[in-house]
């Protein structure tokens, strides 16, 4: 039996991907490398989609749900607008 809380390899932006990124250090981000979303140490390989210091600056510091929604939305569609 899978493990619930298992990541899965997914495509689009989600709130725990963003949770994730916030929590993670300084240089992190948010990357599309190989048509899976991962936050990575430091931007390198793969897509880069936004930068920790920029999904801080667009959900404050303590950002709520619905904001966390609203911005994997918008990030989401910015993957399928590149065609990636």
């Amino acid at each position: 039996m899978d493990n619930v809380n298992e990541k899965r390899p997914h495509s689009t932006v989600t709130e725990d991907d963003l949770r994730e990124l916030l929590a993670a250090g300084p240089d992190s981000c948010l990357v599309l490398l190989e048509g899976r979303v991962e936050v990575a140490e430091v931007a390198g390989d793969g897509l880069t989609i936004a930068t920790r210091d920029e999904v801080a600056g667009r959900t404050g510091a303590k950002p709520d749900r619905t904001r966390l929604s609203e911005l994997a939305a918008e990030l989401s569609s910015e993957i399928r607008l590149q065609g990636a």
